[in-house]
């Protein structure tokens, strides 16, 4: 049986550790614990009530008597959940700049951080919690099953501050933005008390040029590594794939860009998460890296079981996870990893064709794709390539660069598939076909092969 964990996720001033806090609470069914916001709202009802903020004893009594109080979401504003002080919504109120400038110096106060954290060690140590702050694996709950420091860089943290003040309604600007955060992260990590620092057993985790969606694939996959429950279904993505992704996925990009000249058209397309289907055209060994290079998040992938064999691939697909399909086969167990990958909100990259077909001309689909779109019920992103071939590499290798372009079409519903026996054998095909159609008007007339686009 999964056992409930206690989560502490620290990091600096707008690395993100609230957002992933909240989300993966949300996904692990768990109580999602800002005590930042505690702190917050100290300085809020010192700053209304006058209290000098160099009044250590004044601070502790307010920490200790204030009516403060945390509840989910009551409003789609933003708001991560509803904060309230003596009975006030007071959400946004501690999010000023007049408290963002004071916060530090109030939470730095040895009396006031003792009077908040024995409430939240309380509340922690019950497990099945996600805490969010400054020193929570630290200070807070050493004793955590799982503790992640969240950073990134000060420019990085600015932009992410930056775009929420704007969404608020807000037109603060960046220079002051960035200078704020930068002030703040030194007062944070050269105060006396509880300064800001990873804990020693900590997971520390960059997140520059990441999107939410991945931070929070990655630390589902460490909380499945610590024997937490996996969220969503039962497919998960294993470590060692998390890191094989992040280290040689710039490196795909870097190469494919020294070697080929690159155009990639239609990213606005993509949707901003999952679960969908990603239906792209199979030539040769080259589309499903390119695919992935370039993709906004990590897609999951189908691959061939044959390439699994081969010596020059086995350690791409592998390192990667891609899922082993054997062409032609029904394989019940593979068939339920696909649709468990769209249950957990994931995408899932496949090639309708079901293998390369050595020529630019598309091939007919396989009827067994659209079954597994049906059963699944998610949209399709149909997607183009053209310019690869078996002989790519070796044009590239003597400086020729062939053009390589990816297009990205809108994602689209399937019809119901419907009718028994033949009538439902064609509807797949029919549902397949239409698929392929999609492509087909991605790519060049020449490319077409045995499908027209749709309206030809």
């Amino acid at each position: 049986m999964k056992k409930s964990l206690s989560i502490a996720i620290d990091g600096p001033a707008a690395s993100g550790k609230s957002t992933l806090a909240e989300a993966l609470a949300e996904k692990l069914g768990y109580l999602y614990f800002d005590t930042g916001a505690m702190y917050r709202a100290v300085t809020l009802a010192a700053l209304r009530r006058g209290t000098s903020l160099s009044d250590h004893a004044a601070l502790a009594k307010l920490a200790r008597e204030a009516e403060i109080d945390l509840r989910p979401a009551s409003r789609n504003d933003g708001r991560l959940s509803d904060v309230f002080l003596e009975g006030e919504d007071v959400t946004w109120d501690i999010r000023t700049k007049e408290v963002d400038v004071n916060v530090s110096d109030v939470s730095a106060v040895p009396e006031v951080r003792a009077a908040l954290t024995e409430q939240q060690r309380r509340i922690g140590l019950r497990g099945g919690v996600v805490m969010a702050g400054r020193d929570i694996g630290t200070v807070v709950l050493p004793g955590a099953d799982l503790k992640i420091y969240l950073d990134a860089s000060p420019e990085e943290r600015a932009r992410r501050r930056h775009s929420e003040l704007v969404a608020q309604g807000k037109n603060p600007e960046y220079e002051k933005v960035l200078a704020a955060l930068v002030e703040r992260d030194k007062i944070d990590s050269s105060r006396a008390v509880a300064p800001l620092k990873p804990a020693d057993d900590a997971i520390i985790l960059k997140t520059d040029g990441m999107e939410r969606e991945e931070v929070l694939e990655h630390t589902l996959g460490l909380v499945a590594e610590r024997g937490g429950p996996v969220a969503g279904s039962g497919y998960r993505v294993g470590l060692a794939n998390w890191l094989f992704r992040y280290t040689f996925r710039p490196l795909f990009r870097l190469l494919f860009r020294l070697l080929c000249r690159i155009r990639i058209e239609g990213l606005e397309n993509v949707p901003p998460k999952g679960p969908y289907i990603i239906a792209y055209n199979h030539v040769s060994n080259f589309e499903p890296p390119f695919v992935i290079a370039f993709w906004p998040y990590f897609p999951e992938a189908v691959a061939g079981a044959d390439v699994f064999h081969r010596k020059a691939i086995n350690l791409f697909v592998r390192g990667y996870g891609a899922i082993p399909v054997r062409r032609g086969e029904y394989d019940r167990k593979v068939i339920e990893t696909m649709l468990e990958v769209l249950a957990s909100g994931r995408a899932l990259a496949i090639a309708p064709e079901g293998g390369r077909s050595h020529d630019p001309g598309l091939r007919q689909a396989r009827a067994g794709v659209a079954w597994l779109m049906d059963r699944a019920r998610v949209p399709v992103v149909p997607v183009g390539i053209s310019g690869t071939s078996d002989e790519m590499l070796r044009q590239a290798l003597r400086g020729k660069r062939p053009p390589l372009t990816l297009r990205i079409g809108p994602a689209f519903n399937l019809p119901p598939i419907e009718g028994r026996g033949e009538d439902r054998r064609a509807a797949r095909q029919a549902n397949a076909d239409l698929v392929m159609r999609h492509i087909a008007g991605l790519v060049a007339p020449e490319h077409w092969g045995v499908y027209k686009p749709l309206g030809e």
